[in-house]
């Protein structure tokens, strides 16, 4: 437990350190605050607060800086959240005011934006391809034994993948599989795509019959290279860009880390399903090592009520937390009203 004083003074290290970048020291606070207690006093409370382990110092003579644990505490218990001020919601009003074609347009455009309100990283992950209802398909022929395989959702969504087939087709064969997904199963879940067409295909005695197999196999092995999650980032120049990350080797890991596109999916593919809400991340909360300096504010967004996908902001630990916080949901929410008007 923390006495009233000690979530001050915490307070006012991590808000202190948050603008200024520079260890905070006990003469800092005293003249930057109305604690109404010596120098003195507060390098006492000081030496209680990193003996509990919420912040430490570089170097002896240096002033505190917060740890993760004394950030996390700060984000639970001390952060004041910021509002998003009219501007702010005029931009993002003003970029969604451009008709949206698909959902894609709405996950780029809202990428783009939230990284520009926040001046970090910004990710926004599609929706998973399971969540999305079936319209249509399209089998392309590319050799004797590889198709293009190109999926639409009823949302707009486009998922396109590369499959081998055991036997050779004929263009005529791939356009009776094609036709017939494309009449029978339009609506269907693509989590339920599979048991649909079986189901559909279990009653024909037509030609269609023969070409069951094959027809399953495009589906079944769809699905599966296109399960992995998809996303739009926008803005990793403005992370490098604090000065955290002057120090060349944390300049390249951040790099190497943004280009590395299954990093990126493990940061989020744990909890894409099973978390709701806002969620914050900080430093080794990641579990990442490439990220330690980092933090990772993110938040569930929904279509048709149901949470498929997420949106979140990636910057340094020492960020405005209360006011990204604020923007992130705030993002979340007017993303979710133009999803359900457009789609």
């Amino acid at each position: 437990m923390l006495t009233d004083r000690q979530k001050n003074i915490l307070s006012l290290v991590v808000t202190e350190y948050i603008h200024s970048v520079i260890p905070v020291s006990s003469q800092m606070i005293a003249q930057s605050s109305s604690l109404g207690v010596s120098p003195a006093t507060i390098r006492n409370e000081l030496g209680v607060l990193e003996d509990k382990g919420y912040i430490t110092h570089p170097h002896t003579s240096a002033g505190r800086l917060p740890t993760d644990l004394g950030y996390r505490y700060f984000v639970d218990h001390l952060m004041r959240r910021g509002r998003v001020s009219q501007d702010m919601a005029g931009q993002v009003m003003d970029s969604f005011r451009v008709k949206a074609q698909s959902i894609d347009d709405v996950i780029q455009n809202s990428s783009k934006i939230l990284s520009s309100l926040t001046n970090q990283a910004s990710l926004v992950f599609y929706p998973k391809l399971e969540s999305q209802y079936f319209k249509s398909v399209n089998l392309v022929p590319i050799d004797d034994v590889r198709m293009l395989v190109v999926w639409v959702s009823a949302s707009g969504m486009v998922w396109q993948g590369f499959l081998e087939i055991e036997e050779s087709l004929e263009a005529e064969e791939l356009k009776t599989i094609c036709n017939f997904i494309n009449q029978e199963l339009k609506g269907v879940l693509f989590s339920n795509l599979e048991i649909e067409l079986l189901s559909q295909l279990g009653s024909r005695k037509d030609s269609l019959y023969r070409l069951s197999d094959v027809a399953c196999r495009i589906v079944q092995e769809s699905m599966v290279v296109l399960q992995e999650l998809k996303f739009s980032l926008e803005g990793s120049a403005n992370v490098l860009s604090n000065p955290e990350f002057d120090d060349l080797n944390k300049t390249r890991t951040i790099i190497d880390f943004f280009e590395d596109k299954i990093s990126l999916l493990q940061l989020f593919d744990r909890d894409i399903t099973t978390e709701q809400g806002l969620k914050v991340q900080i430093g080794h909360e990641t579990q990442l090592n490439s990220i330690l300096d980092c933090s990772l504010i993110t938040s569930s967004y929904k279509l048709k009520d149901q949470s498929v996908g997420f949106l979140g902001v990636l910057g340094p630990k020492r960020m405005d937390y209360g006011n990204i916080i604020s923007v992130v949901e705030y993002m979340s929410d007017e993303m979710q009203s133009l999803l359900k008007q457009t789609f």
